[in-house]
């Protein structure tokens, strides 16, 4: 490793490895959409599974969040490889896409639920909406991360 230093300026770690150059403020961005990714994730298997096993394991349709958890775990566990981080980031942004088209419906039927009307399935309104507004958050956070990227490329 040739030219090695670590130059402390305006509050800014900077890492210089021979031609490598890595932003420590980039780095802790990339490491902040990974671990939320992640957790995300985490969040939304939990989120099958107890209804899952709440309303004594009726419906398989109710492990529909925590396949989606499965797949943001994974996205949130690949996107710490630097080199395939932004698709990663923008197939997550995807997915919570469509994971609000497929939860929606929950969305509107909570305001008939609280409104003191009946639904259906009552439990599966709350666990549809509920990853709706899970969905809703990712997917701000996300496109606040990729035009804070763009405005810090230009």
């Amino acid at each position: 490793m040739r030219n090695y230093k670590v130059p402390l300026s305006q509050n800014r770690l900077e890492l210089h490895i021979s031609s490598y150059h890595v932003n420590n403020s980039d780095l802790k961005k990339t490491i902040f959409m990974a671990q939320f990714t992640r957790i995300f994730g985490v969040s939304l298997i939990f989120l099958g599974i107890i209804p899952y096993f709440a309303t004594g394991m009726e419906s398989l349709t109710a492990l529909i969040p925590s396949a989606f958890g499965l797949v943001f775990l994974g996205l949130g566990i690949a996107a710490r490889q630097e080199s395939i981080y932004k698709k990663v980031m923008y197939t997550a942004a995807i997915m919570a896409l469509l994971g609000l088209g497929g939860s929606f419906g929950g969305l509107l039927n909570l305001f008939t639920l609280l409104g003191g009307g009946s639904v259906e399935r009552p439990n599966a309104v709350i666990t549809q909406s509920t990853m709706a507004l899970f969905c809703i958050t990712f997917l701000i956070v996300a496109v606040r991360s990729f035009i804070n990227a763009r405005r810090e490329k230009e």
